[in-house]
């Protein structure tokens, strides 16, 4: 009797054993052909067997978009306001938090710690450049885009030359604003078009002549720099050696009169080296 009940016993758990087998598959293949937006023709697709042919314990992680995190500075309301409503619309950005002044805008760039700070050129306070200088002094590689009214070509040369990543006329389509944003995160320097094709005939001509003094080896290292590309990736394009290639980013900028990333990028796009992003 004893024996008999443990027979009968360990034949319960085996059968119990291929029933639980049979009973989990039958429910995530029901699992997944009624939970809306998990359907799947095989459900070995969510779940990978392991060794012993079980379906390992699934997991499923609904993925969340990247969005890229926007702080607007502005000391005008309505101006700041509309940058806002024109970022939170698109897809794929949000704005999470906004300053009135340079300072409580530095505040915010700390706490928040954004992809990209769209910024005033004139506040009253810190202004845009000083608000520059403060940003990369915390974060080397802050995304910065300075957006104004005032868009003479020597204020968009200057805040690239500050390290500013962008700068879009505030009387631009208000699209490219959205369009700097993605360039600026895509590691490109966004300058609005019409502030390209305004910048002046003899500046023009003056820093061309400033390109015809470079070497044709540092006019390369130029063109590719400004296309974003690495010291090691021109050395490996150009069979030179990392140290060469430093050497002539050096003498471009000094020959350029350029003395920025962001600068050297617009330089070669109001100049036709490149094309705008």
């Amino acid at each position: 009797m004893h024996c008999h009940a443990t027979c009968a016993n360990s034949e319960r758990r085996l059968v119990s054993f291929a029933q639980v087998k049979h009973l989990i598959t039958q429910s995530q293949e029901y699992f997944l052909k009624h939970v809306k937006g998990h359907v799947k023709q095989d459900h070995r697709d969510f779940y990978p067997l392991e060794s012993n042919g079980f379906e390992r314990h699934p997991t499923l992680i609904k993925k969340r978009p990247i969005m890229i995190r926007v702080i607007v500075i502005d000391d005008h309301a309505l101006v700041r306001q509309g940058f806002v409503r024109l970022i939170n619309a698109a897809d794929g950005m949000t704005v999470c938090a906004e300053a009135g002044s340079g300072e409580e805008g530095y505040v915010l760039f700390k706490t928040h710690q954004p992809d990209v700070v769209i910024c005033d050129l004139s506040m009253p306070g810190i202004s845009a450049m000083k608000f520059l200088e403060k940003a990369l002094a915390w974060q080397h590689d802050a995304k910065v885009i300075v957006c104004s009214m005032h868009d003479a070509p020597h204020l968009v040369n200057t805040a690239l030359q500050h390290g500013a990543k962008g700068f879009v006329s505030k009387s631009c389509d208000p699209q490219q604003i959205l369009q700097a944003i993605e360039a600026v995160m895509r590691g490109q320097v966004y300058v609005s078009e019409n502030l390209v094709s305004s910048w002046p005939d003899d500046a023009v001509d003056e820093e061309k002549k400033r390109i015809e003094h470079l070497t044709s080896t540092e006019f390369e290292v130029f063109k590719m720099l400004a296309e974003g590309k690495s010291t090691q990736e021109c050395a490996g394009i150009l069979n030179l050696s990392e140290k060469t290639i430093l050497n002539c980013q050096t003498a471009v900028r000094k020959k350029l009169h350029v003395n920025t990333p962001a600068g050297l990028v617009h330089f070669a796009i109001r100049n036709g080296v490149i094309a705008q992003p």
